[in-house]
């Protein structure tokens, strides 16, 4: 025999409201806390940034995760521990955040509280490059390049470099314009390199203005125009690039057409160089 239960909707519509009321007070509580936390990071205030990431909802969102895997890799706010480092990477990894996946790649590749092992470096580079982040997507290219945890394929290389190069790494510029202009990975292509070479050294990178500077100097792929070749040998020089001084000092010690000689300035690059040098040696 079926029994009737009479229900008391005052009650239910009661806990009801309850229940909404207390997800409503919840929920801004946890974003206000992971909003704050970021706000003190960001201006590296890492005390009051570590005490907002500390509850335990925050602790649930995976940037706050990877930002607490490098407080802890760094040691900010925090003793330096690897282990807890790993710890929150792993954990904000497992929610599928390609930039954590990237740093426990980093952590196998360098030995950072686990053996150093390059296969599993590119495991995590995979992971993070196939995601879509630009660094792992580089960081693959190097190892292809180098045969670092994988066998060497230049070819490959260039594929990485390339997805890296689609969203603006400027590294992978200079890297993929290498193997075009040395002909590795498939054709030998100097316009393809001269253009790389430009855009990464308009953006500022030294070793890209000393090859854009090469290129000027030589003529290749580009009229061959020697005041555009001193402008960026200048600009990769006065980022420490000691190749490019010494190729300021021999310009100005011989001269070239309407470039007159000039032995002060070429002592002057000359000794750059050789200060240069003496700093590198004591590092």
């Amino acid at each position: 025999m079926c029994k009737n239960y009479s229900i008391d909707y005052r009650i239910y519509f009661r806990v009801l409201i309850l229940f909404l009321l207390a997800c409503f007070l919840l929920t801004p509580a946890y974003a206000n806390d992971i909003t704050q936390g970021l706000k003190y990071y960001k201006k590296e205030e890492y005390q009051k940034a570590y005490r907002y990431f500390s509850t335990p909802a925050a602790q649930k969102n995976p940037r706050v995760q990877r930002i607490l895997g490098y407080m802890y890799l760094k040691g900010l706010a925090v003793k330096q521990d690897y282990q807890k480092a790993m710890f929150w990477y792993g954990k904000s990894a497992d929610q599928g955040n390609p930039q954590a996946m990237y740093d426990i790649g980093v952590m196998y590749d360098f030995g950072q509280g686990v053996k150093q092992d390059h296969e599993k470096a590119i495991q995590w580079y995979q992971r993070s490059a196939l995601k879509g982040y630009a660094d792992a997507q580089y960081n693959l290219g190097i190892a292809y390049e180098k045969g670092e945890g994988t066998q060497q394929n230049y070819a490959k290389a260039r594929e990485w470099y390339q997805k890296a190069v689609t969203q603006g790494n400027v590294s992978a510029m200079v890297n993929l314009g290498n193997l075009y202009g040395e002909g590795l990975g498939g054709e030998k292509n100097d316009s393809k390199a001269f253009d790389l070479y430009k855009k990464a050294a308009e953006k500022g990178d030294s070793a890209a203005q000393y090859n854009l500077a090469e290129y000027y100097r030589a003529g290749l792929a580009t009229p061959r125009d020697l005041d555009k070749a001193i402008y960026w040998y200048e600009k990769s020089a006065a980022e420490g690039t000691i190749k490019a001084m010494d190729k300021l000092a021999r310009i100005y010690r011989v001269g070239y057409k309407h470039i007159p000689a000039n032995q002060a300035l070429s002592d002057e690059w000359a000794d750059k160089a050789a200060k240069a040098r003496a700093r590198e040696a004591v590092r």
